[in-house]
C-alpha cells in the first residue's frame, strides 16, 4: 500500500498523464493537468500560512476545484474538516473550536466563520504557482488527512480523524477496483463524496461533473459521457424517477447505481430497475467504519427490505440490552467491527464510551440477521416506541407503509391524545391525495393493532446535506400540524395535514 494519497495519485498521473481525470461541462482535465492544479493549490495555501499538521474548514460546491483542493491539502499535509454551508453558524463555530481549525477554504464569502481567516478558492490556474516552497516535505501514512463528520441526524456532528493510511484503506475497502470507471460523484463534503472520487482517480478512472446540481443535468451527464457508476440517496433516486420517461432505460451505460444514506421503498427499487438501470445496489455504511453490507440487484429483487450481506472482513452481531449475542433471526441492537477500526471520535471523549465499547462499535441501529446471512435494519435504538407495554421498532412499520404505491417515505412516532393515551402516528410523503381513513383501511390488515391512528402528509421531508431524512424535524413538523400550528419557515417543504 502507498504511504500517502499524494503518492497514490502521483502513480496514476505517471501511468497516463494525458488520460481524462475530470470531465466538467465541455472541458476535459487530464491527470497531468489536475496534478499541476492541485500542486498550485498547495502552493497558494502554503503562501497563506498553512503548514503540515494544520486543520482547515472546507466548504465548497461539487466542482473540479473542490477535488483539486482535496489533493492540494493532501500534498500540504493539512487536514480538512468538511463543513456544509447549511450548518447553523453557531454549530460551525463550535466545530471550528473543537477541531482547532485555522482557516476556512471556500468558494463563497457566505461560508465565513467569525474570527477565522477566509481563503476564497474560486479558480486556480496550473501556472499560478507550484508547491516548490514545500521543499522536501512529503506526507506519509500517519499524516492527518480528513475529519469524517457524522450526518448530524441524531445530534451535532461528531468527527473521526483519518490519516492518509486510514483513508487509503477505507478507499480500497469501498471500491476494490475502479480502473476504467466513470463516476458522477455525490456531494464532495460527505464521507462517500470524498472516498469514491479519490479512489477512482487513484485507479486511473474519470470523474464526471454535471453542469449543475439539478437532476436534469445529472441525467444528461450520464447519457452524454457514458457514466458507469453513480451514487444516489433514496431521495435523489425519487427525484430521478419523476423526470424519467415511463418506458425504456435512460441509463444503459450504468454498471453500478448504488443507493446510500438510507433504505429505499420497494416501489422506488422496482421503478429504478425498470426505468433507470437494472444494476441497482443498496449499501449499509457507517461514517465511523465504512461499508458494512451490500445488497446486489438480484438480492433486492428477491427481498427489497434487505440491507445486504456482510462484506468480507466485517464482523457484525445482534445483541440484547445486556449485550449478549442473540441467535440468528432475532431482533436486537447491531454492533460492528471492521478495519480500519479507529475506535474513537476525535476530541469527543463523552461520545466514545457510548459508541465504542469492548472492541465493538455500536451504531445505534436495530436489526436482525436472517438464516441466509441477509441483514435487515428496523430503525434506531433511540426511536424504539413503547405502545401499550409493547416495544415497537418504527423501521419495520415504515417499510410496510412505504409498500403503498402512493407513499414515498414514512416516519412513525408515538404521540399522546387528550386522555394521555399513547398511540402511533405516521408522517408520510405521498404522491397522491390520500386521506387518513383511506390509509388506515389499507394498512389495517397488514399492521393490525400497530396501524397508525393518524397520518400527516408532508410535501417534503427536511434533509441533511447527504439526503438523509432529519427524523426529529419531521416529527416536530407533524406535531405542529396535528395541534393546529404553523410549521416553521426554515423547514424544507410545505406540509399539510390529512383530513
Amino acid at each position: 500500500m502507498s504511504g500517502s494519497i499524494t503518492e497514490l495519485f502521483r502513480q496514476a498521473v505517471d501511468r497516463n498523464p494525458a488520460a481524462a481525470a475530470i470531465i466538467a461541462g465541455g472541458r476535459v482535465i487530464s491527470f497531468g493537468q489536475l496534478w499541476q492544479i492541485a500542486m498550485a493549490t498547495a502552493g497558494l495555501l502554503h503562501e497563506r500560512g498553512l503548514r503540515p499538521g494544520d486543520f482547515v474548514a472546507l466548504t465548497m460546491e461539487r466542482h473540479p476545484l473542490h477535488l483539486a483542493t482535496m489533493l492540494g491539502l493532501a500534498r500540504l499535509g493539512v487536514a480538512a474538516v468538511p463543513l456544509h454551508a447549511a450548518l447553523a453558524p453557531a454549530v460551525k463555530a463550535r466545530l471550528a473550536e473543537k477541531f482547532g481549525i485555522r482557516a476556512v477554504l471556500a468558494d463563497s464569502k457566505a461560508a465565513a466563520i467569525e474570527g477565522l481567516p477566509l481563503v476564497l478558492l474560486e479558480s486556480v490556474s496550473s501556472g499560478d504557482r507550484s508547491d516548490a516552497a514545500l521543499g522536501n516535505y512529503s506526507p506519509d501514512a500517519s499524516t492527518p488527512f480528513r475529519v469524517m463528520l457524522t450526518s448530524g441526524t441524531t445530534g451535532e456532528p461528531k468527527g473521526m480523524l483519518y490519516t492518509h493510511g486510514d483513508f487509503i484503506r477505507r478507499m480500497e475497502a469501498s471500491l476494490e477496483e475502479a480502473a476504467g470507471m466513470r463516476l458522477v460523484p455525490p456531494n464532495l463534503l460527505i464521507s462517500v463524496g470524498a472516498i469514491y472520487p479519490l479512489r477512482v482517480l487513484c485507479c486511473g478512472g474519470t470523474i464526471v461533473f454535471p453542469e449543475s446540481n439539478e437532476m436534469a443535468a445529472t441525467i444528461a451527464a450520464v447519457q452524454l459521457h457514458a457514466v458507469t457508476h453513480i451514487l444516489l440517496s433514496p431521495w435523489a433516486a425519487a427525484q430521478l424517477l419523476e423526470l424519467a420517461p415511463q418506458q425504456g432505460l435512460i441509463w444503459p451505460s450504468i454498471r453500478h447505481l448504488r443507493l446510500v444514506g438510507g433504505p429505499a421503498s420497494e416501489m422506488v427499487l422496482r421503478l429504478l430497475s425498470e426505468r433507470i438501470s437494472p444494476r441497482v445496489y443498496m449499501s449499509y455504511g457507517l461514517t465511523e467504519l465504512g461499508v458494512v453490507a451490500i445488497a446486489t440487484p438480484e438480492e433486492l429483487l428477491r427481498d427489497p427490505a434487505g440491507a445486504g450481506r456482510l462484506r468480507l472482513g466485517v464482523r457484525l452481531e445482534i445483541v440484547d440490552d445486556q449485550e449478549q449475542v442473540l441467535p440468528l433471526a432475532s431482533r436486537g441492537q447491531v454492533r460492528v467491527w471492521m478495519e480500519p477500526f479507529l475506535g474513537s471520535y476525535y476530541r469527543e471523549p463523552a461520545a466514545v464510551s457510548a459508541a465504542f465499547r469492548d472492541g465493538w462499535y455500536y451504531p445505534g441501529d436495530i436489526g436482525r440477521l436472517a438464516d441466509d446471512g441477509m441483514l435487515f435494519l428496523e430503525g434506531r435504538v433511540d426511536d424504539i416506541l413503547n405502545i401499550g407495554g409493547s416495544k415497537v421498532a418504527p423501521g419495520h412499520i415504515e417499510q410496510i407503509l412505504q409498500s403503498h404505491p402512493g407513499v414515498h417515505e414514512a416516519v412513525v412516532f408515538a404521540d399522546g391524545d387528550e386522555q394521555g393515551l399513547t398511540g402511533l402516528i405516521a408522517a408520510v410523503m405521498a404522491s397522491q391525495e390520500l386521506t387518513s381513513e383511506q390509509l388506515r383501511k389499507h394498512f389495517l390488515p397488514l399492521l393490525g393493532d400497530f396501524t397508525p391512528a393518524q397520518f400527516v402528509v408532508l410535501e417534503k421531508f427536511p434533509r441533511n446535506p447527504s439526503g438523509k431524512t432529519m427524523r426529529r424535524e419531521v416529527i416536530d413538523l407533524a406535531r405542529q400540524l396535528m395541534r393546529g400550528g404553523k410549521p416553521q419557515a426554515a423547514a424544507d417543504g410545505r406540509p399539510r395535514p390529512l383530513g
